[in-house]
């Protein structure tokens, strides 16, 4: 079994995130052992609810993440119950860094409109609580307008400190998306260019002679010999026109457990995921088996890496009985399997597709909260049949 590296993109914003939320685990024991009397029991249900919530948020980061960024509503249910059950606190200093890293927090998860939103909500929160303090005069609270405004004014550096790490993050994923893609025009072009060398040095000059033949020929009257010549230079023509294609079509499509790793680490790079890889006897399989099985293998990889929420994938291909194997599996949400012809969702179809063109098939099990299997079975020549795997790739 092999385990790649973690992920690079996104990892920073990642455990900014986590610190954040560490931050106010911390904090909010101090806060919580300064109240003046004893907490009643709806305190201490809404204090378990918000430690238990940022625990969760801690510990499922990847899964959840994206759940509370399409929700600002559960953001701003967090703010409104901290400063609730927070608000009679005489550890001031603990209950800001609270509130702070909840700004931080805010800057990490939502875009621009969110930001403002919820950085002025629990601006304005703390404002009315601190004001009604002041005005019951039960507790001490902060020295006038100016810590009030003080405390404004680092929740909306928090929460834009933690925006421009967000806007940072997604121009370094952009440029090494466009690094990637430079990287692959500029193979493209080595491969193009070695395909012209190929065709002049040896396809070229044949037919150059094919031609050369059939005109001396047409001078010679020598209709026998000349044919025969010319049958001659066609068949190494269509030999050596063969051997370029073979060797295009191993060049592009190296083995399987290569595929598959160079798959994998590209996926860790641009998502926040851990891929998990197991191949067993797959060392030799045909050209057209192996293509769809990487191509089938990519689909499935990327499509769990961005919509499944997922922390992990298992991508497990095994070779035996005749049968290759490929299965991915992904820890995410899940989803409806009667909802998955959804436009742009899993491209299931596409994978059948592929599969049915070479004899196999592929199943998807699938369930809201359990994760997603995608398995791909393919009957795969003998040992012996594989020698012929050029050749079926060439019909291709």
């Amino acid at each position: 079994m092999r385990r790649l590296a973690p992920p690079k993109a996104g990892y920073v914003l990642v455990q900014c995130g986590k610190i954040a939320l560490i931050l106010r685990l911390l904090c909010a024991y101090p806060v919580v052992l300064s109240w003046p009397r004893h907490p009643g029991v709806l305190e201490l249900i809404l204090l378990g609810a918000t430690m238990l919530g940022s625990l969760v948020l801690l510990l499922g980061w990847h899964r959840l993440a994206p759940l509370i960024t399409r929700h600002p509503a559960i953001m701003g249910v967090d703010i409104i119950v901290a400063l609730l059950i927070f608000a009679s606190t005489s550890a001031h200093g603990a209950y800001l860094a609270y509130l702070g890293s909840t700004a931080l927090l805010i800057g990490l998860f939502f875009d621009a409109v969110g930001r403002v939103l919820l950085t002025a909500l629990l601006g304005a929160g703390y404002a009315a609580v601190q004001v009604y303090r002041a005005v019951m005069e039960t507790l001490p609270g902060p020295a006038g307008a100016t810590a009030v405004l003080g405390a404004l004014m680092l929740f909306a550096a928090l929460a834009y400190v933690g925006g421009s790490m967000r806007a940072l993050q997604d121009r370094v994923n952009a440029s090494m998306e466009a690094v990637r893609n430079a990287a692959g025009d500029a193979a493209l072009g080595e491969e193009r260019s070695r395909i012209a060398r190929e065709l002049h040095d040896s396809l070229v000059k044949t037919l150059v002679g094919i031609d050369l033949q059939a005109k001396a020929l047409a001078m010679a009257g020598g209709p026998a010999e000349g044919a025969r010549s010319i049958s001659e230079s066609a068949q190494q023509a269509i030999r050596e026109s063969r051997t370029l294609l073979t060797d295009l079509r191993s060049a592009s499509n190296p083995p399987l457990e290569r595929a598959l790793e160079n798959i994998a680490a590209e996926l860790q790079a641009f998502h926040p995921v851990r891929v998990r890889l197991e191949t067993a006897g797959c060392c030799r399989l045909p050209a057209d088996v192996r293509y769809t099985a990487v191509k089938v293998a990519e689909e499935a990889l990327v499509n769990a890496a961005k919509h499944s929420g997922a922390e992990e994938i298992r991508c497990t291909a095994r070779c035996e009985g005749g049968w290759l194997r490929l299965e991915i599996a992904d820890d995410g949400a899940g989803f409806r399997l009667r909802r998955r012809r959804k436009p742009g969702h899993y491209g299931l179809a596409g994978m059948r597709e592929r599969a049915e063109e070479i004899g196999g098939t592929l199943t998807l099990d699938s369930e809201e909260g359990s994760g997603t299997r995608v398995l791909l079975s393919v009957p795969i020549a003998s040992e012996e049949e594989t020698h012929d795997a050029p050749a079926r790739a060439d019909r291709r």
